[in-house]
């Protein structure tokens, strides 16, 4: 276990996170200093782990994933943002266990933003499954999915993913908020450890 989960699951501890935004392309001045701010999070105690956003504000990024593995081989706890956008449930389930696999355990699960940029216009924006489906999914991956080969019922390896939710306080209207309120209630329903 690392210092994020143990002071998540730790309800005395007060948490503190480090949001980071991967820009655009592979390397370059953002890349740098994302890695040099892990360096310094490595040994600054009050921080319990860095927050890697995922495509923010409909923008392409570096994946998440990538620069996640890095700063855990660093010794710097996680969070990869896990957003619904642009996946499908088969590939949701394929990114699940290559985050596993990477050591990424903890998944702030988002349902992502609709993308407003893209090479020779706007992309069309998909979503198969929504933030709370999918944290019903990655439960069920984390207990050992049940999977159909051929006749028979196997159980994979369960996952140990830690589970996050968010509300967006940015919503203006009433009924906005009252879904996010909703939607918060239906994560928090036996889905998350924290919101």
């Amino acid at each position: 276990m690392g210092r994020f989960r143990d002071a998540i699951l730790d309800s005395d501890e007060f948490v503190i996170t480090f949001e980071l935004v991967p820009g655009r392309g592979f390397t370059g001045r953002g890349i740098e200093n994302i890695h040099k701010s892990a360096e310094e999070i490595k040994n600054f105690d009050a921080i319990h782990a860095i927050s890697l956003t995922e495509n923010a504000g409909g923008n392409p990024a570096l994946l998440a994933d990538v620069l996640g593995q890095e700063i855990v081989a660093a010794g710097v706890d996680i969070i990869v943002h896990f957003s619904c956008k642009d996946m499908n449930r088969n590939f949701i389930e394929s990114r699940a266990f290559a985050l596993q696999r990477q050591g990424v355990s903890s998944l702030l699960v988002i349902t992502g933003d609709y993308p407003i940029s893209g090479f020779l216009g706007l992309p069309k924006p998909a979503f198969d499954l929504d933030s709370v489906t999918t944290l019903h999914f990655l439960k069920k991956i984390n207990e050992g999915l049940e999977i159909q080969v051929g006749r028979k019922t196997q159980v994979l390896e369960p996952t140990s993913f830690l589970l996050g939710a968010v509300a967006s306080p940015f919503k203006w209207t009433e009924a906005s908020s009252v879904m996010q309120y909703f939607t918060s209630w239906k994560r928090k329903s036996g889905l998350v450890r924290t919101i």
